[in-house]
């Protein structure tokens, strides 16, 4: 998942998550992602 997860985010202009902040995994990897490139969030969790 991590590299289909990275492509997905260096050409994305916004992230549109359902997230719960705590759990591990593909959601969290690229939310933390998108943080770093300063991407707009939006959790909708």
């Amino acid at each position: 998942y991590a590299h289909r997860n990275d492509y997905m985010i260096s050409h994305a202009c916004r992230l549109i998550a359902y997230w719960d902040g705590k759990s591990a995994g593909g959601t969290s990897y690229t939310f933390n992602k998108a943080q770093k490139k300063k991407l707009v969030i939006y959790n909708l969790f």
